[in-house]
Parts: C-alpha cells; structure tokens; sequence
C-alpha cells in the first residue's frame, strides 16, 4: 500500500505542475517560476510521503553535507552535458544557428 501512496502523490505533483506549465506556454518567465515552484512542491510532497508511509526519518534531505553534495552532483551533471554535446559534435549533429534571445534560454533551465 506504500507504493500506492507515493505513486499518487507523484502523480498529483506531476499533473497538476503540468496543467499549470501548460497553462502558460507562452511566457519563459512564467515557466520558469513555476517550473522552481514544483520543484520545491516535488521535496515537499516526497517528504510528507516518506514521513508517513515509510515511518522514518527523511535523510535525503539533511542539511548536513548538502553543499558538498550540491557541488558534487552539479559537477557530474555538467560534465555529463559536456559530455553529450561533445559526443554530438563528434558525430557531425551539432551546429549553432545564432545566439537567439535570452528569454529562449530561459526556457532551457526549467
């Protein structure tokens, strides 16, 4: 009955954010501040749901180490992006068309 909790707990994070991403699909800005909001919605929900199915303490979370860990995932997550784009190039896909505007960019963060 565990399993069935998280699932529908995800299931509610993920289509509710997704409506409301889809709501305003027009504006980057937009995007992005929702796009953060499920994010911090997403830790939330995931602790309530561990908390009360599991019945444990929630160490994923710990404040404890969590900057060393931040860095160090964020260093893997751009070497593994550099890593595909490199991988890209190499095989004859990757060009650049122009820079475009910053608010293009903005909807590559979220």
């Amino acid at each position: 009955m565990r399993l069935v909790w998280q699932l529908a707990a995800v299931l509610v994070v993920s289509s509710v954010s997704g409506q409301s991403v889809a709501a305003v699909e027009g504006n980057p800005w937009l995007t992005l501040v929702l796009g953060v909001l499920t994010a911090a919605l997403c830790v939330l929900v995931y602790r309530w749901v561990a908390q009360r199915t599991e019945h444990r303490p929630v160490t994923e979370f710990a404040r404890q180490g969590a900057g060393a860990a931040t860095g160090r995932r964020l260093l893997i997550g751009v070497a593994l992006f550099g890593a595909v784009i490199a991988d890209i190039a190499v095989l004859g896909h990757y060009e650049v068309d122009g820079l475009g505007p910053a608010t293009g960019a903005v909807g590559l963060v979220t």
